[in-house]
């Protein structure tokens, strides 16, 4: 397996202790402001595109604001996005102006032989919360912070159990670095190749949660 080494900087989270959306019944009150997580499609022409669901399966909306032209931003990079709606063209498509935004950890999830994902020990997360939007899986949780590298990834074997559930796990390796305190972040797993198997009835997110200890794994079905 090609490992992924990944810094884990502080992110700003646009000022919410929470992800909402604009739509969501339960949705904080912001005024005008929307937050949502969304996917960065790229720009056409002088125009910058996003991309995101609500939750679980709901319709795709589309965003578009003027050219955000940033240094390092890559097609299908994930962000948390703070915006105003300046005008609901209808077909779930909004002209917006950007107010705000800061990068999540992008990543798919990786498909492993089951004898390497057993040889994995993680490190402990705190998880705050596990929500799915289409083909990604997004994570609000606690990291230990660390001034060195870590390895950071979703894997899989992407073989379903006899009830259709594919186990996927959080993996965290702090290599033996030194921490220092807790910090809020968010990631987000792109799941299409297993999600999108016909075989699979669901997924099953696990992770070594200091949070919620009694929680063994968080299950998102198809049906």
């Amino acid at each position: 397996m090609k490992s992924k080494i990944l810094y884990i900087v502080a992110m700003c989270v646009l000022c919410v202790a929470a992800m909402t959306s604009c739509n969501e019944e339960e949705a904080f009150e912001y005024g005008d402001f929307c937050y949502d997580m969304v996917t960065y499609e790229g720009d056409n022409g002088d125009r910058s595109v996003f991309s995101y669901q609500a939750y679980d399966d709901s319709p795709l909306v589309t965003l578009t604001a003027s050219n955000m032209n940033r240094p390092g931003m890559v097609k299908g990079q994930r962000l948390l996005l703070n915006y105003i709606v300046e005008n609901d063209l209808g077909d779930n498509t909004k002209v917006v102006e950007v107010k705000g935004f800061s990068k999540v950890t992008t990543d798919t999830i990786e498909i492993l032989p089951q004898a390497e994902l057993d040889g994995f020990k993680s490190d402990e997360v705190k998880v705050k919360s596990v929500w799915r939007t289409g083909n990604y899986i997004n994570v609000r949780c606690m990291l230990e912070y660390t001034e060195k590298p870590r390895r950071l990834f979703l894997a899989t074997s992407g073989i379903p159990g006899e009830d259709g559930i594919v186990p996927m796990y959080q993996i965290q390796d702090l290599m033996g670095a030194q921490t220092f305190y807790w910090l809020e972040t968010y990631l987000s797993y792109y799941i299409a190749p297993v999600w999108e198997n016909e075989e699979v009835a669901g997924v099953r997110y696990n992770a070594v949660d200091l949070s919620w200890p009694e929680a063994k794994y968080y299950d998102f079905m198809k049906y």
